[in-house]
């Protein structure tokens, strides 16, 4: 069978709609399988504790880090402007992933947990390390732990590499984050750069 190309023509408005319609599906369905639309906007962690203070958040986060877990601290405001220290363990795409694994903690430990999502857009960082191997990420957080600085260790799997990145400070504007990397550069002796988180 033939096709002239003016009924192939006709055709292109419909087949457009078509494939339109067919990125809607696929967006849609890949939004309920990650949890929600919210992927796009943040991740899900399991926050296990907040505090005013950052010596007790500090103490917290290597309780957990003894009983196995890779906790960080995040830096966040409270509605009269008073900082929150939050110890948090795990990021999560799927809120599903981190609701199971704040129960699993909540059954095993004597920690009430639960999960919340952390936005990701606009907030800058000062990286100071990158590892393959947790103890040297490790290494490099304690060490800046102990000048004062609120280092804490996020996990990636770049193709499936493990890599065990080292940031402090949460900035909303870049200015504030470069200033914080040039001081830690120029007083620890250290390659730093900002990025967002």
């Amino acid at each position: 069978m033939k096709i002239s190309s003016r009924t192939l023509k006709n055709y292109i408005p419909f087949l457009l709609i078509l494939f339109i319609s067919l990125i809607f599906h696929i967006e849609r369905v890949l939004c309920e399988e990650m949890g929600s639309h919210n992927y796009f906007k943040g991740v899900y962690v399991v926050q296990a504790g907040a505090f005013n203070d950052l010596s007790n958040a500090k103490a917290f986060r290597k309780k957990l880090d003894e009983m196995g877990y890779n906790a960080y601290i995040i830096l966040s405001e409270s509605e009269d402007k008073k900082d929150i220290y939050k110890v948090c363990i795990g990021k999560f795409v799927n809120k599903k992933d981190a609701e199971d694994f704040s129960n699993e903690i909540n059954r095993n430990e004597e920690i009430k947990s639960y999960v919340s999502l952390e936005q990701l857009e606009g907030i800058f960082v000062v990286q100071v390390g990158a590892f393959n191997d947790l103890s040297y990420a490790k290494a490099l957080r304690k060490k800046l732990d102990d000048k004062g600085y609120n280092a804490y260790i996020t996990f990636s799997d770049p193709k499936r590499k493990t890599r065990f990145n080292v940031y402090i400070g949460n900035f909303m504007e870049r200015k504030e984050a470069e200033k914080l990397s040039e001081k830690i550069t120029k007083e620890e002796n250290i390659s730093t750069f900002v990025t967002l988180r």
